[in-house]
């Protein structure tokens, strides 16, 4: 019984990682859409027009991958945000 509950709590503790891990990568993609100045590869600029296109492709680049997300938006973050 006590194998079931701890299971329970660690399955109950990576579940609320998975929420803030979400709700941090919606405020940063929301941060950075605002910025009209961003890069953006030249397949991308014609899609990436408002800032809910920009969020749009900002969030699909940091859940397929952080670091490649992080090369070139990285200066727009201090690191108390990071």
């Amino acid at each position: 019984m006590q194998q079931r509950e701890v299971e329970g709590e660690v399955e109950g503790e990576r579940e609320r990682g998975k929420e803030v891990r979400k709700e941090a990568m919606e405020s940063m993609t929301e941060r950075l859409s605002s910025l009209e100045n961003l890069y953006f590869p030249r397949a991308l600029q014609s899609h990436a027009t408002n800032p809910s296109q920009r969020k749009s492709i900002l969030l699909d680049l940091l859940s397929r991958d952080a670091a490649v997300f992080l090369g070139p938006f990285s200066n727009h973050f201090n690191l108390s945000l990071l």
